[in-house]
C-alpha cells in the first residue's frame, strides 16, 4: 500500500485501484492504423475516447494502444504474445480488444488466413488470462473491397460464436459511415479525424459485453 499525503485531505489510497470496485483493469487494443488513431488531430482516436469514457464512468482502466499502421492480422498475431504478456502481467483483470481487416483486404490476403490470425490472437489473449473482444473491419468505399470486408465480418462473427468470444460488427453498429469517409477524403483519403473516430468510440463504449467487463 502507498499512503497519500496527509493534511487537509487525510487520504489513504492505493495506486491503480478502482475505488468503486477494487479492480485494476488492463486492456490491450491491438490492431492497425484505425486502432492507432491515425489522422485524428486530437491524438485520441477511438481507443483514447473509449478509455476516457470508461474512466469517467468509474472504471480504473489502463489502456495499451498496440495499433501499428499498415499491419495485417497475421503480422499482429506474430507480435501479440510478446506485446501482450508484459502488459497483462500486472493488474487484476485483463482484456485484448482486437480490430483489423482493412490491410488484409488491401493486400489481397485469403479470407482463411485473416480468420486464422484472428483465432490466434484470441488464443494468445486466453493463454495470458485475458478476455478477448473482436471488432469487424469498417465499411469501405470501394465496392469490391467492401464486399470482401462484409465476408470477413461474417467469418469473424462465426469464429467468435465457435470460440465464445464477444464480437462487435462495426459495419452495422456505427451510425454514419458517410461522415467517417467524408473526413477521410478531407485528410489522407483513408483515415478520419476526431468526429469519425468518435463514432466508433460511442459504439464500443455502449457495447454491453465491454461494459460488463468494465463492471459498469
Amino acid at each position: 500500500m502507498i499512503r497519500g499525503a496527509r493534511g487537509n485531505l487525510g487520504a489513504v489510497f492505493v495506486l491503480g485501484r478502482d475505488m468503486a470496485t477494487g479492480r485494476d483493469l488492463r486492456a490491450c487494443f491491438i490492431g492497425d492504423s484505425y486502432v492507432a488513431g491515425a489522422g485524428d488531430d486530437s491524438g485520441l482516436g477511438w481507443v483514447g475516447r473509449v478509455a476516457a469514457s470508461a474512466r469517467a464512468a468509474g472504471a480504473d482502466l489502463t489502456p495499451y494502444n498496440l495499433g501499428v499502421r499498415g499491419q495485417t492480422g497475421p503480422q499482429m498475431a506474430w507480435r501479440a504474445g510478446r506485446e501482450l504478456k508484459p502488459r497483462m502481467a500486472g493488474g487484476d483483470v485483463h482484456a485484448a480488444v482486437i480490430a483489423f481487416g482493412t490491410n488484409d483486404i488491401a493486400q489481397g490476403l485469403p479470407l482463411a488466413v485473416s480468420v486464422a490470425a484472428a483465432g490466434r490472437l484470441i488464443g494468445v489473449a486466453g493463454r495470458l488470462g485475458g478476455t478477448a473482444f473482436l471488432l469487424s473491419p469498417p465499411k469501405l468505399v470501394d465496392p469490391a473491397r467492401d464486399t470482401a470486408a462484409a465476408r470477413m465480418a461474417d467469418a469473424m462473427e462465426a469464429l467468435c460464436a465457435r470460440r465464445g468470444v464477444a464480437y462487435l460488427d462495426l459495419r452495422e453498429a456505427v451510425a454514419d459511415w458517410d461522415l467517417w469517409w467524408r473526413q477521410a477524403r478531407a485528410g489522407d483519403g483513408a483515415h478520419p479525424n476526431a468526429a469519425g473516430y468518435a463514432l466508433i468510440a460511442d459504439v464500443v463504449s455502449a457495447w454491453a459485453p465491454w461494459r460488463a467487463w468494465l463492471g459498469l
